[in-house]
């Protein structure tokens, strides 16, 4: 009688955990493991790829695999997570690798840190369903984009043109980490020092040409938004001013200068 008893008992446990209301006890648990500790910071072109560690432990019987499947509860707005399999089968206490890929939206914004969650839920493969204990993962995201020099363009004066007097010397200046970033823009007319335009995204400078020699002359300018210089844009203009208005006043300082001369020798006699 004891031998009967000792059979059945077994027996009852087995067949409490297969009948269909046992599924209000857990089958096992899904493990999960990444494999990067602290904040994980996207490259330069806001890309990067995590290894989930994927593991099945059951609580009664090791013999039955499992279907499991990734779900993304939570990610910020920002980013695209993919799982390189969505779905799979996973034998009892077999690990599995898993590529998460996360993709930033823009390369070109600055984002805050987001954070990601990640939830393995499974079932049974065999006869009725089981459940089965989830696993969760928290993944904390960064994202810094790279910094990009600003860029200045000269809209006038043309390359090449005809210049006298006093002129305006215009242009734009942008920047793709955001135009409020640029600092200031300079000019610089041949070998002179650097001076400050006026204004930033949109930039001028009064030019006295008459300061130069007549010929060709190089105007460049730059643009800095606190970081960097941008690339150097140039024009070369002919300067050409009037010598008629200097040679009157050579020719007046003559004449005055023989009337004298005319006066003095006169009152001499």
């Amino acid at each position: 009688m004891k031998e009967k008893k000792r059979c059945i008992f077994p027996l009852l446990v087995i067949s409490i955990i297969l009948l269909p209301s046992a599924n209000a006890f857990p089958w096992g648990e899904i493990d999960v493991e990444l494999g990067h500790e602290g904040i994980y910071h996207l490259n330069e072109n806001g890309e990067g790829e995590l290894e989930l560690s994927i593991k099945y432990e059951p609580y009664f019987i090791a013999y039955f695999p499992i279907w499991a499947e990734i779900k993304v509860l939570e990610n910020p707005s920002w980013l695209v997570v993919t799982a390189s399999e969505k779905a799979f089968a996973l034998q009892p206490r077999e690990s599995k690798s898993i590529l998460i890929s996360l993709q930033a939206k823009s390369s070109d914004e600055g984002v805050d840190n987001g954070e990601v969650l990640i939830e393995v839920v499974g079932r049974t493969l065999h006869g009725f369903l089981r459940s089965i204990e989830s696993g969760r993962i928290f993944i904390e995201v960064k994202y810094e984009p790279p910094s990009f020099p600003p860029i200045v363009d000269i809209i006038s004066p043309y390359d090449g043109k005809e210049m006298r007097g006093t002129v305006a010397i215009k242009g734009t200046a942008s920047d793709r980490n955001g135009d409020d970033t640029i600092r200031r823009v300079e000019i610089k007319i041949d070998d002179s020092p650097w001076k400050v335009a006026t204004g930033t995204t949109a930039w001028e400078y009064i030019w006295n040409t008459r300061e130069v020699n007549n010929g060709n002359h190089q105007i460049k300018i730059r643009a800095y938004d606190g970081y960097e210089y941008s690339d150097i844009s140039s024009v070369t203009v002919e300067v050409k001013n009037s010598r008629f208005g200097s040679e009157i006043f050579l020719v007046a300082i003559g004449i005055i200068i023989g009337i004298l001369i005319i006066f003095m020798l006169k009152r001499r006699r």
